[in-house]
Formats: C-alpha cells, structure tokens, sequence
C-alpha cells in the first residue's frame, strides 16, 4: 500500500505549473496527452479552452520521433477538409463520398488535436505515465521535457516534473489539467506582455538613433557652412585657380617665342626635342653641316646650357654673325 503525502503534491504542482507557464512565456507548445478514460474529457474540454494541443485517443507510434510522416498525414488531412467543404471533389458514386467522409472521421479522431502542430512541442504534460509508455519513452528520445501525474504504481523517476496524484480520478485529473491549461493561457499573455515591451523598447532606441543622427547631420552643415570656406582660405598648401593660370599663360608665352625665332629665350635649353631644333631650323636656315653640328650638341646632355644661367650679349651677337653668315 502507497501514501501519498498532499503537501508534496502541492509543491510539485506548482513548480510543475511555474514550469509550463515558462516554457510557453518564451513561445514554446505543451502538448497534453491522456488517453484513457478518465481523462479524455478533462484533457480536451481544458486543451480547448486553453487553446492548446492534446491527444485523448490512442497514441500514435512515431508521432514524436516519425514526426515527418504524422505531418504528411497532418497535411492530408486539411487539405482533404478544404476540398470537401468547397465541393472540389468530384466523386462518381455516393459509396466514394462516403469513403472520403469516413477517412476524414478517422483521421480527425486521431490527429484532430494535432491539426495545427508545427514543429515538435517543446513539453509534455502526461496523465497515467504507465498507460502513456511509448509517448514518454518518444519523448525521452527527442529530450523533450515531461510533466506528469505519476500515481503509486508510477516511476517517477521517468519523467522531469512528476506530481504526485491519483491519476484514475476524474475529479483529480480536471483540478490538475485545468491548473495546467491556466498556465498555458498566463504563459501566452506573459509572452504578449514581453512582445509589446520589447517593441516598445526597440521602438525608443531607434528614436534615440534617429534623434542623434539629426543632430550628427545638423552639426556637419553647420561646420560646412561656418567653417570650411575659411580654413581653405588660409590653407598654405592650396594653390588658387588664378595662380595655376598664371603659371599656364607664362609657360605658353615661353612656348610661343621659343618657336618664333626672333628673339630667342636666354632660359631655352639647347635641344629639349626634336621638333624644337627642326622649327629653329627651318626658320633660321642654317645650312647641313650646321645642323648636323646643332644636332650633335642638341643630342649631348653635358652641353645643354642650365635653365636658370641667362645667355650674354656675346653668345647672342656671335649666334646673329653666324646667322648673317649662312644667308
């Protein structure tokens, strides 16, 4: 004979409670399983009015570790609904109308409380672990949490949240599966609760960014309308667009007498190319074997005069005496 003492059973009950109300805050699914007798009622009425999903006909083999096939079946089912209730099934005899309609009874009394699963439920709450063997030996298999009414004929030590409590009264398991069903409707409020505060919080930061942009923004254009024009200004390293032209005319006038003729430039190096020598050339007219000497000295570096030593009076009036010669 087994005892169970009450007072333990209230405290694993609520920590049993506190835990699905957890899971559930952070967006997980409780599945809620009994299939015997007792507890078909309890656990449907209760997983209806917490709109939660519940199994209170036979346990389906794989429906945890087989989940890909359940969900095919899941899939077939509502699909099979949706074409029925819009009449696009076309059957050729009343007996293929029947079929469908007794294949989709079938299927609803055994996946009916499964019909929007997702994804694998994140906690198992199980009445009668000894009847429910292969639901807790699938759910050990996935690591899925289990908790349960475990009675005296029950290991407790098979689930991770055991209440202790008899599992074949109808009215013990209503009081237990309704504290469950409360925990999962406070668990989902707290998580809409946790939603609205984090939008609310991302919502201020993104006003506090927007808020500093504006000001970063704002005191770029003020630096660009105080600031920049005059430290251009007084830039030592900025060369004007007027000084850049002066240095452009004085380069070409440079340019321009040196291809005269007339007056030759003192600051002309002798040779710098080709087409100067043929210009000086062909303006002066000196003779062959002059110009084979121009170019002989024009080709040689070491002889080139140095920009910055002006040419004297001499060197000019012996250059116009051989200039006179030569005509």
């Amino acid at each position: 004979m087994h005892i169970i003492d009450l007072n333990k059973t209230l405290i694993q009950l609520d920590e049993a409670v506190e835990f699905v109300r957890d899971v559930v805050s952070r967006g997980g699914q409780c599945l809620l399983v009994g299939t015997k007798k007792q507890a078909q009622g309890a656990i449907q009425t209760e997983s209806q009015r917490a709109s939660a999903m519940f199994v209170n006909q036979r346990w389906l083999g794989g429906m945890l570790t087989n989940f890909q096939t359940i969900q095919a079946r899941i899939d077939y089912l509502v699909r099979l609904e949706d074409s029925l209730s819009k009449g696009q099934v076309q059957t050729t005899t009343k007996r293929e109308a029947q079929k469908l309609q007794t294949e989709v009874k079938k299927l609803n009394k055994y996946l009916g409380g499964i019909k929007e699963i997702t994804r694998l439920p994140d906690v198992l709450f199980i009445v009668d672990i000894v009847n429910e063997d292969i639901a807790v030996a699938e759910a050990r298999k996935m690591g899925i949490p289990i908790v349960a009414v475990v009675d005296t004929n029950s290991d407790p030590t098979s689930v991770d949240h055991p209440i202790p409590g008899n599992d074949d009264s109808v009215r013990s398991i209503s009081l237990i599966t309704s504290l469950i069903a409360d925990a999962i409707i406070d668990g989902r409020d707290r998580a809409e609760v946790l939603k609205q505060e984090r939008l609310a919080v991302d919502a201020e930061l993104e006003n506090q960014e927007m808020e500093a942009r504006a000001r970063q923004q704002a005191e770029a254009a003020s630096r660009l309308g105080n600031g920049s024009p005059a430290t251009v200004a007084e830039s030592p390293d900025s060369t004007s667009i007027a000084e850049v032209a002066d240095v452009d005319s004085e380069v070409s006038q440079i340019d321009v007498s040196s291809a005269s003729g007339d007056n030759l430039s003192p600051q002309v190096e002798i040779g710098h190319s080709d087409e100067l020598v043929a210009s000086t050339h062909e303006d002066l007219k000196v003779p062959a074997t002059k110009s084979r000497d121009v170019d002989a000295v024009s080709n040689s570096p070491s002889i080139a005069t140095p920009p910055d030593k002006p040419s004297t009076d001499a060197e000019v009036s012996g250059a116009d005496v051989d200039n006179e010669d030569g005509k």
